[in-house]
């Protein structure tokens, strides 16, 4: 079994920077790769570290205040780890992303802090 995930260079269009994505090849998908007969695990292609004390900076107070006991236990996990990959797709950015909604300052400070 193949699996594929968007490309998080050109965000599956296969274009970057009016040429091919030399990330997917100009597909706009990166496979995940088969390992044993039946566990697909993902290759990332890139990953995005941040330090942690980067994603504190960027959340705002009120934002944090607001949020639930569970999602502000899971925020306090993540800012322990010291260093996170924030790449599309991994758990760490889908929980934040679930924390802070796309309206939020947090998660535009976050997205800057990306570069996206």
């Amino acid at each position: 079994m193949e699996l594929f995930r968007t490309c998080i260079k050109c965000k599956g269009t296969g274009i970057f920077l009016e040429d091919d994505c030399d990330h997917c090849s100009g597909t706009g998908f990166l496979s995940f790769g088969e390992v044993g007969s039946d566990i697909d695990v993902p290759v990332l292609a890139t990953r995005i570290d941040t330090l942690t004390h980067h994603i504190l900076e960027c959340t705002t107070a009120s934002e944090y205040t607001a949020l639930s006991a569970a999602n502000k236990d899971a925020y306090r996990q993540i800012i322990f780890c010291g260093e996170v990959d924030l790449s599309d797709g991994t758990g760490i950015r889908t929980k934040l992303w679930n924390m802070f909604d796309e309206n939020s300052t947090t998660r535009a400070n976050l997205i800057t802090l990306l570069g996206e």
